[in-house]
């Protein structure tokens, strides 16, 4: 109905997988299974042949592959960016940024970018700030021309500033345990602390907003195992109780594929050592 496509255009609705294959039914009548996996993926689905996916797909190379068939879609531009800078290459996601700018003229868009330009460049305070501001400028915005994957992603984005603020913190409070540095390393401890839960609340935000995002589903779960990383004796079991929940949810969803074979190969090693820490062997 046109009502229901113009939920599909808000971003309010997305299509079931039977519809997807209804679809690729009649666009591939010859079965091709390549080019199903390509139309289910960009649809947001597990591919048919999973394994043959897994095998030579990295979150990278998706994102990289999904600009390629629409370089205008800004989600998977600055995923891509982040997840760029979480691999420490960044060189290139500078690269990325600068291009990008030239093409983007929505300012919210452009301050996201912005705000991930400072965090390539280490400067976490002002892409907080910045991207704080990107966020608050989008919910001013009138509800009727607001998406929620939108809101979603700058919830996203901001989370990842933070968790990589509390894993630096966590690299000096490991820095400092080596250096016999107690009073260093607790006060490392708590700002680690401090920052991995304002990630945890971006996270539980968007996921309000996005229930189903599997990349936020597992962004969350990394921030609830550091968390209980950080936490202390008895008070640390029902966070390791989150992780092992946080981490169940990505390897036993129907779309983990979609997440990229390092990603899951992590989420069930992180599993695997959640379930050691709290002694259910």
């Amino acid at each position: 109905s046109e009502s229901y496509i113009s939920l599909l255009e808000s971003g309010h609705r997305q299509p079931s997988r039977s519809v997807i294959m209804q679809i690729g039914q009649l666009f591939i009548p010859d079965g091709n299974e390549e080019r199903f996996d390509k139309l289910l993926i960009t649809a947001g689905y597990t591919p048919l042949n999973t394994e043959r996916y897994l095998a030579k797909k990295s979150l990278i190379s998706t994102y990289e592959e999904i600009l390629e068939e629409d370089p205008d879609n800004f989600k998977p531009l600055i995923s891509l960016i982040f997840a760029l800078i979480k691999n420490g290459d960044y060189e290139k996601a500078q690269e990325k940024i600068e291009v990008s700018l030239t093409r983007y003229k929505d300012s919210v868009e452009l301050q996201s970018l912005v705000a991930s330009l400072q965090v390539a460049k280490g400067n976490f305070k002002e892409g907080i700030i910045i991207q704080e501001s990107a966020l608050q400028q989008y919910r001013l915005r009138l509800e009727s021309v607001r998406v929620s994957e939108m809101e979603s992603n700058l919830l996203l984005n901001l989370g990842v500033i933070y968790f990589m603020v509390g894993y630096n913190h966590i690299d000096k409070q490991i820095l400092a345990d080596r250096n016999s540095k107690a009073k260093k390393a607790e006060k490392e401890r708590m700002e680690a602390f401090k920052n991995l839960q304002k990630a945890k609340n971006c996270y539980d935000e968007a996921l309000k907003l996005t229930p189903n995002d599997l990349y936020i589903q597992d962004e969350l779960a990394r921030v609830h195992f550091n968390l209980a990383y950080l936490g202390h004796g008895m008070s640390s079991n029902h966070l390791w109780e989150n992780s092992i929940q946080s981490f169940r949810t990505i390897v036993c969803a129907d779309d983990k594929a979609m997440i990229g074979h390092q990603a899951l190969l992590e989420a069930t090693a992180f599993l695997a050592h959640s379930y050691n820490k709290n002694h259910q062997f």
